[in-house]
């Protein structure tokens, strides 16, 4: 197949309600770990991990609601700041300031690969229960304008 064959099949194939089912995942395996597992040491890097791909996974899912193609988000790469800022330039997606605080100390270490190679060094992170409530937040905004195109009275139509 040649490149560009590719990335219309790519293109084709990466939509909001994947991107968006996959962030639920992430965030899902999150939520397990930490009932089963609540002590913050414990999973450290794994937590923080599903956290910070759940959130970065979610914003790509908006954005490509919203119309970023398949090679704009690929072009994004990891960086959840990155992320961030063409939401709100692009799109004016706006994150309020204690969950651009959040993404912002996170991102240092997640756009890394702190999180999935071991690096000895003191990790500042913010805590991970508001992590976890920032990126359920922003999950649950995303599902609306995604599943409900920002429309309340098509909850009826879900059941």
């Amino acid at each position: 197949m040649e490149k560009g064959e590719l990335l219309k099949e790519l293109e084709k194939r990466t939509t909001s309600h994947g991107l968006l089912n996959y962030a639920l995942e992430y965030y899902t395996s999150y939520e397990l770990i930490q009932r089963h597992h609540p002590e913050v040491t414990k999973y450290f890097a794994v937590k923080y991990y599903l956290l910070c791909h759940s959130l970065e996974l979610s914003m790509k899912a908006w954005l490509k609601k919203r119309g970023a193609t398949y090679s704009e988000l690929k072009n994004l790469g990891h960086d959840l700041e990155r992320i961030m800022a063409v939401s709100y330039e692009k799109y004016h997606l706006l994150f309020d300031a204690k969950s651009q605080a959040k993404i912002k100390m996170v991102n240092r270490h997640y756009s890394s690969k702190d999180f999935e190679y071991f690096l000895m060094s003191t990790k500042t992170v913010p805590e991970i229960t508001e992590l976890a409530s920032t990126v359920k937040l922003l999950i649950s905004k995303a599902r609306f304008d995604i599943l409900l195109d920002g429309d309340p009275r098509k909850l009826k139509s879900l059941g």
